[in-house]
């Protein structure tokens, strides 16, 4: 899942309790309290109806807290426009680990480009196919220990099967 790469992220860098974590304002409230449960502290900025936040408000957030854990989401597939207006970078940390938050898209790795030292993008491939987990895509400098994870034939048969179903019930 998306936060299990998050915790094997966190692990790489040694992230210590107590680390500031600056998330969008509508980010999924039961990943905030686990991340509070393994001792991040949250901070939120702000966002407006379209899940987008100005490089100005974000500039300031991480002006005034120094995060070392920042997060942007690329709500429902929609690129955040942060990223194409990066005048906010000269205010990230050099060891804060940015993390571009893809879990409604499908990465082609091909197009990535990483815009700090420390930027990650980890998406969800259980949002968008029908298949289970999720890839933490870093630049090769970022050596981070590939988890495995094992299903049973079995399992895989089933969710191949059911998402056949649904392709087929959205034809219909």
């Amino acid at each position: 899942s998306w936060e299990d790469a998050l915790w094997d992220l966190l692990k790489h860098f040694k992230i210590q309790k107590g680390t500031k974590v600056l998330l969008p304002d509508f980010f999924c409230r039961d990943v905030e309290k686990n991340m509070r449960r393994h001792g991040l502290e949250c901070i939120w900025y702000e966002v407006d109806k379209n899940f987008q936040t100005t490089p100005e408000i974000f500039k300031r957030h991480l002006k005034k807290y120094k995060p070392k854990i920042v997060v942007i989401f690329h709500a429902v597939g929609i690129t955040n426009r942060l990223l194409k207006k990066t005048e906010w970078l000269s205010e990230l940390p050099q060891d804060a680990i940015l993390i571009e938050d893809c879990v409604h898209q499908i990465i082609n790795p091909k197009k990535i480009k990483f815009i700090a030292p420390r930027h990650v993008i980890i998406d969800s491939l259980r949002k968008v196919t029908p298949l289970m987990g999720s890839n933490l895509y870093a630049d090769k400098k970022i050596k981070i220990q590939q988890t495995s994870w094992r299903k049973t034939w079995r399992y895989q048969c089933r969710v191949i099967g059911w998402w056949i179903i649904f392709q087929f019930c959205l034809i219909c």
